[in-house]
């Protein structure tokens, strides 16, 4: 008889191990191996008399083990194991990575279409039990799913060739499609000629047990028509338009749209609708999460993030809100494992409502849309019914037309151009080149959100306590100013009072007053008040100065540049101020016949020359 004394090798290993808790787990090791191996009966005998030995446990026990996974008379070289089975079942299906997770997904055909699921998912292992219960007329057990599964895992790996996987909506080659979420699986493609519904995606989309369907666009839609669900004034309309058009653009980076009203003015209504218009799910609002791991985990499983009716938002909250509008990640280390790290990157668009100004650190604001919702009369009102049914049918239009809005946007894209962008530039463009496509005048939107962002900026400083000292100071100088860091603070201090000082928000040290400084210098440059911040051989400086904004011509005589100069120099009187918000009245004194849609010196919308050019 010939030994494997591999095999026997392996067993008195485990055998060593063995004890009254994982005995049953042993045996199953040890047997799988024999069957793995295709041992015959003699050779099974010599291994349960060396585990018997080695273990001191009764042969007939370990005998009693073996005859459950095979039958006396049966030739065990013809037997294998259920995980053996399950992976044969499995040869003809797809499998795959994701380029961007390296998790495992598996293309499966159910009925006339194709579905895709991660391998972790109980959609896969209901899919895998159903395949062996089919085949076997019986279920696999928990420990054959479990090494299947290991398996596969390993042939998506290394045996696949990588694929990238999206949820809800993808980009390929200047084409968006979008998963409607149906159980049909079909997705909808857009590209500058129109859109249409495909039965089959050539996109690999995954789902989640939160997502839903869209609604089936219809064509013939008006955009306008969603003016009947939602409450918001005729000047911020153009910048809800906007934010729904940048939830269907594949491309961030993504705005912050912050809905604020007092109570009973539809901000969770509101919310409700924009989401359901573009990423329907089974929880379409969420409280604020705990951290930055859980937010972000949350965009797996959602295309917009809806966090209702907050108070406030905390600073490690509003830096995680930051970096989801512009791209950013969360690493943490994996599970059972010293060295790997899981990494979770994420951007995409984010609603936030709430009665107060809960956006009020600058660099949130800075990426924000605040929308004031006026007060709801109550002959206005609706129950939740009503309104639900009356979406219903209006939405397949309303969606239809969003998605002409968004074709229109990808004809349009190249020919635009938007001198001195503001921040969220690529937002800014992609919203102008759909403006056409949602039925507004060129330039409204670039106007909306200027007005929009102006309002931010003053939020921003009257939200600081430091702001509000340091324009104190700063409108206390005759001339710039420079010193160290603590110098500036016991300066400061002077502007308020003791009950102030002892607040938490006012800063205690140099360094921390250095950190809020760097926050707010770029609201307080729109002020009129440039602060640097530089080192020197004498340590950390801090320099400040008023500054004014002069409006020059351009070669063409149009007034298009806006330059900054240091309080003192010489400038032209009649074409200087000291707020972005005198714009409007600056605009009144230039010369008759200039070019301009939205009141705006330096950043004027001018009309092209031809349709082949948009100029803004």
């Amino acid at each position: 008889m010939e030994v494997k004394d591999h095999i026997f090798a392996k067993a008195r290993d485990l055998a060593g191990s063995a004890s009254a808790d994982n005995l049953s787990e042993i045996q199953r090791q040890v047997f799988t191996l024999a069957l793995d191996s295709a041992m015959t009966e003699a050779e099974v005998e010599v291994l349960i008399k060396d585990m018997a030995s080695a273990t001191g446990i009764p042969e007939s026990a370990f005998r009693k083990t073996w005859k459950i996974l095979v039958s006396d008379d049966s030739d065990t070289s013809a037997k294998i194991t259920q995980s053996q089975s399950l992976i044969k079942l499995c040869s003809d299906l797809c499998f795959f990575c994701d380029n961007a997770s390296d998790e495992a997904y598996v293309k499966v055909r159910v009925g006339d279409h194709y579905e895709v699921y991660n391998l972790r998912t109980r959609e896969f292992k209901m899919l895998l039990s159903k395949l062996f219960y089919e085949a076997e007329g019986k279920p696999p057990g928990t420990q054959a799913l479990q090494d299947t599964l290991g398996i596969l895992e390993a042939k998506a790996r290394f045996d696949f060739d990588p694929q990238p996987v999206y949820y809800r909506l993808a980009e390929r080659d200047g084409t968006i499609y979008i998963d409607i979420g149906d159980d049909k699986w079909r997705v909808i493609e857009i590209d500058d000629q129109g859109w249409r519904i495909l039965d089959e995606s050539p996109i690999m989309f995954r789902r989640s047990k939160n997502t839903k369907a869209l609604p089936v666009p219809m064509p013939g839609g008006r955009v306008n028509r969603i003016r009947d669900f939602v409450n918001v004034s005729e000047e911020e309309y153009p910048l809800l338009l906007a934010f729904l058009v940048a939830c269907l653009y594949p491309k961030g980076p993504y705005p912050i749209l912050n809905i604020q009203a007092e109570q009973g003015s539809g901000k969770s209504s509101q919310a409700r609708t924009i989401k359901s218009l573009v990423d329907p799910s089974s929880a379409p609002l969420r409280s604020a999460p705990r951290d930055e791991r859980d937010l972000l985990i949350a965009t797996k499983h959602n295309r917009v993030i809806a966090l209702d009716n907050l108070s406030n938002i905390s600073g490690n909250l509003s830096d995680g809100l930051c970096r989801l509008s512009t791209g950013g990640g969360y690493a943490t280390r994996a599970l059972y494992s010293d060295n790997d790290e899981n990494i979770i990157e994420a951007m995409c668009p984010v609603i936030l409502t709430g009665i107060t100004d809960i956006a009020t650190q600058s660099d949130l604001l800075d990426r924000t849309i605040v929308l004031h919702l006026p007060r709801l009369p109550e002959s206005q009102r609706k129950t939740e019914a009503a309104l639900n049914a009356e979406f219903s049918a209006a939405s397949p239009f309303i969606f239809g037309a969003l998605l002409d809005a968004v074709s229109s946007g990808l004809r349009t894209l190249p020919t635009v151009h938007i001198e001195a962008p503001p921040r969220m530039a690529d937002f800014a463009v992609w919203a102008t080149a759909c403006e056409v496509g949602l039925g507004l005048e060129p330039g409204s939107f670039l106007k909306a959100y200027r007005e929009n962002r102006s309002q931010a900026n003053t939020i921003a400083l009257e939200e600081s306590l430091v702001s509000v000292a340091f324009q104190k100071f700063a409108e206390s100088l005759s001339d710039p100013w420079e010193g160290s860091m603590s110098e500036l603070l016991t300066n400061l201090e002077s502007f308020i009072s003791d009950n102030q000082r002892k607040t938490r928000e006012w800063p205690k040290a140099a360094n921390s007053l250095s950190m809020k400084l760097k926050r707010l210098a770029p609201n307080l440059r729109l002020v009129g008040i440039e602060v640097e911040i530089h080192r020197s051989n004498r340590g950390s400086r801090v320099s400040v100065q008023k500054t004014v904004t002069t409006v020059t011509p351009s070669p063409d005589g149009e007034y298009t540049r806006t330059e900054r100069h240091l309080s003192g120099e010489g400038s032209d009187d009649s074409y200087v101020q000291q707020d972005t918000s005198h714009f409007d009245r600056l605009h009144q004194s230039l010369s008759a016949g200039q070019k301009s849609d939205d009141g705006y010196v330096g950043d004027d919308v001018l009309r092209p020359d031809s349709e082949d050019e948009l100029w803004l």
